[in-house]
């Protein structure tokens, strides 16, 4: 074999191997080979939520699947919807319930402070979060948990911060009505929260004040049912 031919078959040799090493780069990044990864994405979207706990821990591709939420958007557009309750019988602790699973699940520690821990508190799930209100020394506080990381953080504050308000959430959204503020005057405004952003929106106010009230989401729209007045006429 000539020299020529050596070096011609060395360059193929070499270009074979760049194509295997793209080829193993490109596999990599399929979650389920050989499936796409949209197709891999339908097919955890279908799981229950409760098995991507479990999913996380197999390697980074899907550890990152799960914590950016991807896959919680795409079971909101898939009309996706699975039910937890989320419930506290210690100060900082929190438990979840998966009622299809017959399955219980402790959520990490709160780490507030001993002034929230000790205060009247009020929580809402959102999203992929549930949010816990209370009061710390400098004022009223938010600590939110994120299913996707598992962990709780200290939320953005609302532009009118309340308790004893009603609310209710659809998907992503939530939005709180009435309460009292931190001096005890009763409320008219309402404000909207995105858990996809974790930021407050402020929305028209009520016809009347209302604190200790009730809210829920019906047909697309948001109602504030009973509670007390200004003139503590319900």
């Amino acid at each position: 074999m000539s020299r020529k031919s050596i070096e011609i078959l060395d360059d193929c040799m070499e270009g074979e191997k760049q194509k295997n090493v793209q080829k193993r780069a490109d596999d990599s990044s399929l979650l389920i080979p050989p499936l796409s990864h949209d197709t891999s994405v339908n097919c955890l979207a279908r799981l229950s939520r409760s098995d991507y706990g479990s999913i996380a821990v197999l390697n980074r591709s899907f550890r990152s699947l799960v914590k950016n939420g991807e896959l919680y958007q795409l079971r909101r557009k898939m009309g996706i919807i699975e039910h937890w309750v989320y419930f506290s019988c210690d100060v900082l602790k929190w438990e979840a319930f998966d009622p299809n699973r017959d399955r219980l699940m402790q959520l990490p520690k709160m780490s507030s402070n001993t002034c929230f821990m000790l205060s009247d508190k009020e929580s809402l799930a959102v999203g992929t979060e549930l949010l816990v209100f209370g009061r710390e020394i400098t004022g009223p506080a938010i600590y939110k948990y994120s299913i996707l990381t598992n962990s709780w953080l200290k939320g953005m504050k609302m532009n009118t911060s309340r308790c004893l308000f009603g609310s209710a959430s659809l998907g992503e959204i939530a939005i709180l009505a009435g309460g009292c503020d931190q001096h005890g005057n009763i409320l008219s405004s309402s404000e909207l929260y995105n858990s996809d952003t974790g930021t407050w929106e402020i929305l028209p106010d009520m016809n009347t004040p209302r604190r200790m009230c009730s809210a829920v989401f019906m047909d697309g729209k948001f109602y504030v049912l009973g509670g007390v007045g200004v003139d503590k006429t319900t």
